[in-house]
């Protein structure tokens, strides 16, 4: 047993760490960006109709660019991939700060068509909102495509657990951070925003992995060992058909994380309850750990069974929220959700390269975090109107729990159609 273990590849190996710092310093600054954004524009006057249509133009920039994305590390360099998500949200932040401190020099008003009349400061802020959106795709199709090509085939699974630890720790500090930084000041805010973009622009210049004789002859083995590659014509050639069983399964998940995302908060406010904010918290440090277990864990029951697994904690959670009548037993569904996402996530990550050679990681990474887009905008929609419909907010969190038991079922049936190879 010990030769067994000291056979093994090593797993946090400089590429390893490197790649998670980029993804770590990137996603905490959006995470920050993201909380701070429409607090931001409130205070320059903002209405929360234009605060929302900002939010859905960042929304659409980040869609787009997930076609584009994942095409462009697939064709090209990572390294030179990553680097250009970086440099947009860069970009983004830098004219947001200069706004900020040079707010008399963009006062000047500028017509728009349908009689909007908008501050040249305005415009600004706005265009970097929609680099940030840009980058967002960026950065988390081409920094999960790195972590896929440097981890060991033999520690694949566990490395693809570790690797999402770096991004569930910034979205628990995150919001965290960005409220604390702009109840100082905006200026702050945005420099500070800035500092980690920066960094992570420098750990990606010095990653030359791609170019390293000994990376290349193991990713040639790697994919001959999966056979030859598909000719992939028309549509196809922007989404990864291998990966659709994990897109699939993510796209009902979601959906129903819609109804937490948007709908919580209104509905604890609706029944005086206290505690929302450390649901996400909670949420957030249960991922985290199980993210660390989930691989042990798939070792013994495989791919799909931990998946499943995750799928029915996280609609347990789901479920018990209406019955939810302490800030106590909240957090004991928040428990429950960070447990089947922790699970779930990393799983569907795997199985999303799932066969995937590596000239189609990158729009395999895509086509996964596609379908978790259109998820998140459908699920809204559903769970907004849903709630008009009926006038209440209980209803949206039960019904989550009873699609994921569905989504459940879909994947056994899709087990069975699709196995997993990895």
């Amino acid at each position: 047993m010990e030769e067994a273990k000291a056979a093994r590849s090593k797993l946090w190996t400089w590429d390893f760490i490197r790649v998670g710092m980029a993804r770590f310093f990137s996603a905490t600054s959006l995470q920050v960006l993201q909380t701070i954004f429409p607090i931001f524009l409130d205070s320059r006057g903002f209405s929360a109709t234009a605060i929302g249509t900002v939010a859905t133009l960042f929304t659409a920039c980040s869609m787009v660019m997930r076609f584009v994305a994942g095409r462009l590390v697939d064709s090209g360099s990572r390294r030179k991939v990553g680097l250009l998500g970086a440099a947009f949200v860069a970009v983004g932040i830098v004219g947001c700060l200069l706004v900020v401190l040079f707010e008399s020099r963009f006062m000047a008003e500028i017509s728009l068509p349908g009689g909007f009349v908008l501050s040249v400061g305005m415009i600004i802020i706005i265009f970097g909102r929609m680099m940030h959106g840009l980058g967002n795709s960026t950065v988390n199709i081409t920094y999960t495509t790195m972590f896929a090509d440097v981890l060991p085939r033999d520690r694949f699974v566990e490395g693809i657990g570790y690797s999402g630890l770096f991004n569930s720790v910034s979205q628990a500090i995150g919001p965290a951070i960005g409220i604390a930084l702009i109840a100082i000041s905006p200026t702050v805010t945005f420099s500070a925003c800035l500092a980690p973009m920066i960094a992570c622009f420098v750990i990606v210049s010095s990653l030359r992995y791609e170019s390293d004789p000994a990376y290349i002859k193991r990713a040639k083995a790697e994919d001959e060992a999966l056979g030859e590659e598909e000719e992939y014509k028309g549509v196809w050639k922007y989404f990864e058909k291998r990966s659709l069983p994990a897109a699939l399964i993510m796209f009902i998940m979601a959906l129903c994380s819609a109804s937490i995302s948007n709908f919580l908060a209104l509905y604890t406010a609706s029944v005086s309850l206290a505690g929302v904010s450390v649901y996400f918290t909670f949420k957030a440090a249960f991922m985290i750990f199980t993210r660390i277990v989930s691989s042990r864990l798939c070792e013994r029951m495989g791919v799909y069974r931990t998946i499943m697994l995750g799928i029915l904690i996280t609609a347990a959670g789901y479920m018990m929220i209406p019955l939810a009548k302490t800030p106590a037993m909240l957090y004991f569904c928040a428990a429950f959700d960070g447990l089947g996402c922790g699970l779930a996530y990393p799983m569907l990550s795997v199985l999303t390269l799932n066969g995937v050679t590596r000239k189609r990681r990158g729009t395999a990474n895509s086509t996964y975090l596609i379908c978790w887009d259109i998820g998140v905008g459908v699920g809204a929609m559903i769970w907004g109107t849903l709630i008009d419909a009926t006038g209440g907010y209980a209803i949206t969190f039960t019904l989550s729990g009873v699609v994921l038991v569905a989504d459940f079922l879909i994947t056994i049936w899709l087990a069975k159609k699709y196995p997993a190879r990895t």
